[in-house]
Protein backbone atom coordinates (compact mmCIF):
# COMPACT_ATOMS: atom_id res chain seq x y z
CA UNK A 1 0.00 0.00 0.00
CA UNK A 2 3.36 2.20 0.79
CA UNK A 3 4.41 1.74 -2.49
CA UNK A 4 1.30 2.71 -3.94
CA UNK A 5 0.41 5.82 -2.67
CA UNK A 6 2.62 8.98 -2.05
CA UNK A 7 1.07 11.87 0.31
CA UNK A 8 3.04 14.90 -0.73
CA UNK A 9 2.16 19.17 -0.52
CA UNK A 10 3.01 19.50 -4.22
CA UNK A 11 1.27 20.41 -7.19
CA UNK A 12 -1.14 17.33 -8.36
CA UNK A 13 -1.69 15.82 -11.60
CA UNK A 14 -4.38 16.98 -13.68
CA UNK A 15 -6.68 14.42 -14.19
CA UNK A 16 -10.21 14.22 -15.27
CA UNK A 17 -12.85 15.38 -12.92
CA UNK A 18 -14.72 12.20 -11.89
CA UNK A 19 -11.47 10.08 -11.79
CA UNK A 20 -10.18 12.35 -9.06
CA UNK A 21 -13.23 11.99 -7.19
CA UNK A 22 -12.44 8.19 -6.98
CA UNK A 23 -9.19 8.57 -6.25
CA UNK A 24 -10.12 11.20 -3.55
CA UNK A 25 -12.61 8.64 -2.03
CA UNK A 26 -10.29 5.61 -2.17
CA UNK A 27 -7.39 8.16 -0.18
CA UNK A 28 -9.88 8.39 2.58
CA UNK A 29 -10.82 4.79 2.55
CA UNK A 30 -7.04 3.73 3.07
CA UNK A 31 -6.19 6.82 5.90
CA UNK A 32 -9.49 5.79 7.88
CA UNK A 33 -7.84 2.18 7.41
CA UNK A 34 -4.71 3.48 9.26
CA UNK A 35 -5.97 4.95 11.54
CA UNK A 36 -8.09 2.21 12.86
CA UNK A 37 -4.82 0.35 13.75
CA UNK A 38 -5.22 -2.20 10.58
CA UNK A 39 -1.64 -1.84 9.66
CA UNK A 40 -0.30 -2.89 13.50
CA UNK A 41 -2.12 -6.43 12.59
CA UNK A 42 1.06 -7.21 10.29
CA UNK A 43 3.78 -6.23 12.97
CA UNK A 44 1.78 -8.41 16.17
CA UNK A 45 -0.46 -5.54 17.91
CA UNK A 46 0.42 -3.62 20.21
CA UNK A 47 2.44 -0.29 19.50
CA UNK A 48 1.81 0.86 16.22
CA UNK A 49 5.35 1.34 14.16
CA UNK A 50 6.28 4.73 13.17
CA UNK A 51 4.74 6.14 10.24
CA UNK A 52 7.17 5.46 7.17
CA UNK A 53 8.82 9.01 5.49
CA UNK A 54 6.10 9.73 3.20
CA UNK A 55 3.51 7.55 4.41
CA UNK A 56 0.12 9.12 5.12
CA UNK A 57 -0.04 10.77 8.50
CA UNK A 58 -3.54 11.00 10.95
CA UNK A 59 -4.81 14.45 9.56
CA UNK A 60 -3.51 15.07 6.79
CA UNK A 61 -5.22 16.57 3.84
CA UNK A 62 -6.00 15.18 0.79
CA UNK A 63 -6.74 18.13 -1.21
CA UNK A 64 -3.14 17.74 -2.85
CA UNK A 65 -1.81 14.46 -3.58
CA UNK A 66 -0.27 12.76 -6.71
CA UNK A 67 -0.19 9.44 -8.23
CA UNK A 68 3.64 8.29 -7.97
CA UNK A 69 5.08 6.83 -11.05
CA UNK A 70 3.03 3.87 -12.37
CA UNK A 71 0.59 3.43 -15.50
CA UNK A 72 -1.95 4.96 -14.24
CA UNK A 73 -0.24 8.04 -14.23
CA UNK A 74 0.70 7.79 -17.63
CA UNK A 75 -2.66 7.05 -18.97
CA UNK A 76 -3.91 9.60 -17.19
CA UNK A 77 -1.61 11.79 -18.64
CA UNK A 78 -2.38 10.24 -22.08
CA UNK A 79 -6.11 11.06 -21.78
CA UNK A 80 -5.92 14.28 -20.88
CA UNK A 81 -3.26 15.08 -24.00
CA UNK A 82 -5.93 13.64 -25.76
CA UNK A 83 -8.89 15.25 -24.54
CA UNK A 84 -7.31 18.31 -24.97
CA UNK A 85 -6.44 17.56 -28.88
CA UNK A 86 -10.34 16.85 -29.24
CA UNK A 87 -11.21 20.31 -28.10
CA UNK A 88 -8.36 22.51 -30.34
CA UNK A 89 -9.00 20.61 -33.24
CA UNK A 90 -13.01 21.21 -32.71
CA UNK A 91 -12.09 24.83 -32.19
CA UNK A 92 -9.86 24.99 -35.27
CA UNK A 93 -12.83 23.87 -36.96
CA UNK A 94 -15.37 26.55 -35.07
CA UNK A 95 -12.36 29.19 -36.07
CA UNK A 96 -12.15 28.31 -39.79
CA UNK A 97 -15.79 28.44 -40.17
CA UNK A 98 -15.80 32.18 -38.39
CA UNK A 99 -13.17 32.94 -40.65
CA UNK A 100 -15.19 32.29 -43.71
CA UNK A 101 -18.23 34.04 -42.07
CA UNK A 102 -16.37 36.84 -41.30
CA UNK A 103 -14.70 36.92 -44.93
CA UNK A 104 -18.31 36.94 -46.52
CA UNK A 105 -19.77 39.16 -43.77
CA UNK A 106 -17.08 41.90 -45.07
CA UNK A 107 -17.58 41.05 -48.79
CA UNK A 108 -21.28 41.64 -48.46
CA UNK A 109 -20.48 44.74 -46.69
CA UNK A 110 -18.10 46.33 -49.60
CA UNK A 111 -20.93 45.33 -52.09
CA UNK A 112 -23.71 46.83 -49.96
CA UNK A 113 -21.07 50.46 -49.96
CA UNK A 114 -20.60 50.87 -53.14
CA UNK A 115 -24.13 49.69 -54.27
CA UNK A 116 -25.18 53.11 -51.47
CA UNK A 117 -22.32 55.15 -52.83
CA UNK A 118 -23.92 54.52 -56.75
CA UNK A 119 -27.57 54.90 -55.79
CA UNK A 120 -26.28 58.36 -53.52
CA UNK A 121 -25.16 59.52 -56.38
CA UNK A 122 -28.34 58.91 -58.92
CA UNK A 123 -30.62 60.90 -56.20
CA UNK A 124 -28.11 63.48 -56.28
CA UNK A 125 -28.16 63.89 -59.80
CA UNK A 126 -32.01 63.65 -59.81
CA UNK A 127 -32.42 66.25 -57.37
CA UNK A 128 -29.96 68.62 -59.70
CA UNK A 129 -32.16 67.63 -62.65
CA UNK A 130 -35.52 68.20 -61.06
CA UNK A 131 -34.18 71.73 -59.50
CA UNK A 132 -33.02 72.75 -62.74
CA UNK A 133 -36.17 71.87 -64.75
CA UNK A 134 -38.43 73.63 -61.93
CA UNK A 135 -36.41 76.52 -62.12
CA UNK A 136 -36.50 76.86 -65.75
CA UNK A 137 -39.76 75.85 -67.03
CA UNK A 138 -41.12 78.53 -63.89
CA UNK A 139 -39.00 81.26 -65.19
CA UNK A 140 -40.44 80.33 -68.31
CA UNK A 141 -44.01 80.28 -67.78
CA UNK A 142 -44.29 83.30 -65.39
CA UNK A 143 -43.64 85.79 -68.34
CA UNK A 144 -46.70 83.75 -69.89
CA UNK A 145 -48.89 84.44 -67.02
CA UNK A 146 -47.68 88.08 -67.02
CA UNK A 147 -48.90 88.47 -70.34
CA UNK A 148 -51.90 86.74 -70.25
CA UNK A 149 -53.16 88.81 -67.18
CA UNK A 150 -52.77 92.08 -68.66
CA UNK A 151 -54.21 90.84 -71.50
CA UNK A 152 -57.07 89.96 -69.54
CA UNK A 153 -57.31 93.03 -67.61
CA UNK A 154 -56.79 95.09 -70.80
CA UNK A 155 -59.90 93.07 -72.37
CA UNK A 156 -61.99 93.49 -69.48
CA UNK A 157 -61.77 97.17 -69.88
CA UNK A 158 -62.06 97.78 -73.28
CA UNK A 159 -65.41 97.48 -74.86
CA UNK A 160 -66.78 95.46 -77.92
CA UNK A 161 -64.14 92.39 -76.80
CA UNK A 162 -65.92 89.53 -76.93
CA UNK A 163 -66.35 87.38 -73.64
CA UNK A 164 -65.40 84.04 -74.96
CA UNK A 165 -62.14 86.32 -76.06
CA UNK A 166 -61.80 87.21 -72.03
CA UNK A 167 -62.74 83.90 -71.11
CA UNK A 168 -60.01 82.21 -73.14
CA UNK A 169 -57.35 84.75 -71.45
CA UNK A 170 -58.53 84.28 -68.24
CA UNK A 171 -58.14 80.48 -68.51
CA UNK A 172 -54.44 81.05 -69.81
CA UNK A 173 -53.95 83.14 -66.60
CA UNK A 174 -55.29 80.44 -64.69
CA UNK A 175 -53.25 77.51 -66.08
CA UNK A 176 -50.34 79.29 -65.98
CA UNK A 177 -50.57 80.01 -62.44
CA UNK A 178 -50.95 76.32 -62.23
CA UNK A 179 -47.99 75.70 -63.84
CA UNK A 180 -45.65 77.94 -62.33
CA UNK A 181 -47.58 76.44 -58.99
CA UNK A 182 -46.44 72.64 -60.28
CA UNK A 183 -42.65 74.31 -61.27
CA UNK A 184 -42.64 75.33 -57.34
CA UNK A 185 -43.60 72.00 -55.76
CA UNK A 186 -40.31 70.53 -57.72
CA UNK A 187 -38.20 73.40 -56.76
CA UNK A 188 -39.46 72.30 -53.04
CA UNK A 189 -38.75 69.04 -53.23
CA UNK A 190 -35.59 69.47 -54.43
CA UNK A 191 -34.84 71.84 -51.98
CA UNK A 192 -36.25 69.63 -48.98
CA UNK A 193 -34.81 66.44 -49.79
CA UNK A 194 -31.31 68.06 -50.24
CA UNK A 195 -28.35 67.80 -48.55
CA UNK A 196 -28.89 71.02 -46.81
CA UNK A 197 -31.90 70.57 -46.46
CA UNK A 198 -34.49 73.70 -45.67
CA UNK A 199 -32.84 76.99 -45.28
CA UNK A 200 -34.96 79.78 -43.79
CA UNK A 201 -34.74 83.40 -44.19
CA UNK A 202 -36.73 84.43 -41.14
CA UNK A 203 -37.66 87.95 -41.22
CA UNK A 204 -40.67 90.07 -39.67
CA UNK A 205 -43.73 89.10 -41.60
CA UNK A 206 -47.26 90.21 -40.56
CA UNK A 207 -49.79 86.83 -41.40
CA UNK A 208 -52.51 89.35 -43.20
CA UNK A 209 -50.30 89.99 -45.71
CA UNK A 210 -49.74 86.08 -46.21
CA UNK A 211 -52.78 85.13 -46.54
CA UNK A 212 -53.67 88.16 -48.77
CA UNK A 213 -50.72 86.89 -51.37
CA UNK A 214 -52.61 83.25 -51.11
CA UNK A 215 -56.53 83.99 -51.43
CA UNK A 216 -54.74 86.63 -54.40
CA UNK A 217 -52.82 83.06 -56.37
CA UNK A 218 -56.08 81.03 -55.68
CA UNK A 219 -58.70 83.47 -55.89
CA UNK A 220 -59.79 82.10 -59.82
CA UNK A 221 -58.95 78.52 -58.82
CA UNK A 222 -61.67 78.77 -55.86
CA UNK A 223 -63.81 80.78 -58.00
CA UNK A 224 -63.69 77.89 -60.19
CA UNK A 225 -63.96 75.14 -57.82
CA UNK A 226 -67.42 77.31 -56.15
CA UNK A 227 -65.50 77.60 -52.87
CA UNK A 228 -65.24 81.01 -51.87
CA UNK A 229 -62.53 81.60 -49.35
CA UNK A 230 -63.58 82.90 -45.90
CA UNK A 231 -60.73 84.77 -44.05
CA UNK A 232 -60.26 85.73 -39.83
CA UNK A 233 -57.40 87.21 -38.70
CA UNK A 234 -57.88 88.21 -35.18
CA UNK A 235 -55.72 91.27 -34.04
CA UNK A 236 -52.02 92.30 -35.89
CA UNK A 237 -50.20 89.04 -35.50
CA UNK A 238 -46.61 89.50 -35.98
CA UNK A 239 -43.89 87.11 -36.36
CA UNK A 240 -40.28 86.18 -37.16
CA UNK A 241 -40.66 83.64 -40.01
CA UNK A 242 -39.69 82.79 -43.54
CA UNK A 243 -41.99 84.80 -45.73
CA UNK A 244 -41.73 82.87 -48.78
CA UNK A 245 -41.74 79.46 -46.90
CA UNK A 246 -44.91 80.41 -44.95
CA UNK A 247 -46.78 81.78 -48.10
CA UNK A 248 -46.25 78.31 -49.46
CA UNK A 249 -47.76 76.50 -46.60
CA UNK A 250 -51.13 78.87 -46.75
CA UNK A 251 -51.33 78.45 -50.53
CA UNK A 252 -50.71 74.30 -49.94
CA UNK A 253 -53.29 74.92 -47.10
CA UNK A 254 -55.75 76.24 -48.84
CA UNK A 255 -55.56 74.67 -52.25
CA UNK A 256 -55.67 71.66 -50.93
CA UNK A 257 -58.83 72.67 -49.66
CA UNK A 258 -60.43 73.82 -52.49
CA UNK A 259 -59.31 70.94 -54.24
CA UNK A 260 -61.30 68.47 -51.71
CA UNK A 261 -64.25 70.49 -50.72
CA UNK A 262 -65.20 71.81 -54.37
CA UNK A 263 -68.25 73.63 -54.10
CA UNK A 264 -68.51 74.70 -50.48
CA UNK A 265 -66.75 78.03 -48.45
CA UNK A 266 -62.74 77.55 -47.29
CA UNK A 267 -62.72 79.41 -43.86
CA UNK A 268 -59.04 80.59 -43.31
CA UNK A 269 -57.97 81.41 -39.75
CA UNK A 270 -55.43 82.77 -37.13
CA UNK A 271 -54.83 83.11 -33.70
CA UNK A 272 -51.98 83.88 -30.91
CA UNK A 273 -51.41 82.69 -27.89
CA UNK A 274 -48.27 83.47 -26.37
CA UNK A 275 -45.18 83.06 -28.06
CA UNK A 276 -47.24 80.58 -31.16
CA UNK A 277 -49.28 81.62 -34.07
CA UNK A 278 -52.20 78.60 -35.16
CA UNK A 279 -52.87 78.89 -38.63
CA UNK A 280 -56.38 77.08 -39.23
CA UNK A 281 -57.69 75.56 -42.77
CA UNK A 282 -61.08 73.99 -42.68
CA UNK A 283 -63.00 72.12 -45.38
CA UNK A 284 -66.29 70.94 -45.67
CA UNK A 285 -64.86 68.14 -48.07
CA UNK A 286 -65.62 63.93 -47.38
CA UNK A 287 -63.04 64.11 -44.49
CA UNK A 288 -60.03 61.81 -43.52
CA UNK A 289 -60.46 58.09 -41.78
CA UNK A 290 -58.25 58.26 -38.40
CA UNK A 291 -56.20 55.61 -40.23
CA UNK A 292 -55.12 57.73 -43.29
CA UNK A 293 -54.24 61.21 -41.38
CA UNK A 294 -50.19 60.50 -41.11
CA UNK A 295 -50.42 58.83 -44.48
CA UNK A 296 -51.78 61.88 -46.14
CA UNK A 297 -48.52 64.05 -44.91
CA UNK A 298 -46.20 60.90 -46.51
CA UNK A 299 -44.82 62.03 -50.47
CA UNK A 300 -47.17 61.44 -53.09
CA UNK A 301 -49.24 60.09 -51.23
CA UNK A 302 -53.35 61.16 -50.83
CA UNK A 303 -56.21 60.74 -48.84
CA UNK A 304 -58.84 60.08 -51.94
CA UNK A 305 -57.65 58.83 -55.60
CA UNK A 306 -60.91 59.83 -57.60
CA UNK A 307 -60.09 60.51 -60.75
CA UNK A 308 -58.54 63.77 -62.53
CA UNK A 309 -57.27 65.56 -59.44
CA UNK A 310 -54.30 67.86 -60.27
CA UNK A 311 -51.40 67.46 -58.58
CA UNK A 312 -48.34 65.41 -56.98
CA UNK A 313 -49.48 64.49 -53.56
CA UNK A 314 -46.31 66.58 -52.27
CA UNK A 315 -48.46 69.78 -51.31
CA UNK A 316 -49.33 68.60 -48.00
CA UNK A 317 -45.75 67.15 -47.41
CA UNK A 318 -44.19 70.20 -48.11
CA UNK A 319 -46.10 72.13 -45.62
CA UNK A 320 -45.08 69.81 -42.55
CA UNK A 321 -41.66 70.04 -43.61
CA UNK A 322 -41.81 73.71 -43.82
CA UNK A 323 -43.94 73.99 -40.42
CA UNK A 324 -41.23 71.70 -39.03
CA UNK A 325 -38.45 73.99 -40.05
CA UNK A 326 -39.65 76.79 -37.81
CA UNK A 327 -40.09 74.73 -34.97
CA UNK A 328 -43.90 74.06 -35.01
CA UNK A 329 -46.12 70.90 -36.24
CA UNK A 330 -49.02 70.76 -38.81
CA UNK A 331 -51.76 68.62 -37.83
CA UNK A 332 -55.02 67.09 -39.15
CA UNK A 333 -58.37 66.81 -37.53
CA UNK A 334 -61.04 65.19 -39.47
CA UNK A 335 -64.73 63.59 -39.15
CA UNK A 336 -65.36 61.52 -42.14
CA UNK A 337 -68.39 63.34 -44.14
CA UNK A 338 -68.10 66.18 -42.17
CA UNK A 339 -64.75 68.07 -43.29
CA UNK A 340 -60.90 68.67 -42.41
CA UNK A 341 -59.15 70.87 -40.27
CA UNK A 342 -55.51 71.61 -41.10
CA UNK A 343 -53.95 73.38 -38.20
CA UNK A 344 -50.47 74.69 -38.15
CA UNK A 345 -48.59 75.76 -34.93
CA UNK A 346 -45.93 78.31 -35.22
CA UNK A 347 -43.66 79.73 -32.76
CA UNK A 348 -41.68 82.83 -33.06
CA UNK A 349 -44.78 85.71 -32.26
CA UNK A 350 -43.55 88.93 -31.92
CA UNK A 351 -45.41 90.99 -30.02
CA UNK A 352 -45.54 94.76 -30.62
CA UNK A 353 -46.37 97.50 -27.83
CA UNK A 354 -49.58 99.20 -28.22
CA UNK A 355 -49.79 102.69 -29.43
Amino acid sequence: MDRALIMIRGPSVHTPRGRRGRLRRWLGRCNAAADAGLGNTQNGGGRRPPPREGSPRRGDSLQSFQIAPSPWAAWSRWVTALMMYADAAANADEASALRSEVFRLRAENREAHRRLSELSEAVAARDAFIATAGHELRNAMSGVLVAATNLYLRANRTDGVPDWVTARLEMIARQSRGFIRRATTLLDVSRLTACGGVRLTPAKVRLGDVFDVAVAELGAEAEVAGCPIDVALEGRAFGLWDREALEQIVVNLVSNAIKYGAGKPVHVSASVEGNEATIAVRDQGPGISHADRERIFAQFERALRPEGLPGFGMGLWIARQLVRAHGGELEVESVPGQGSVFTARLPGVIHEPHR
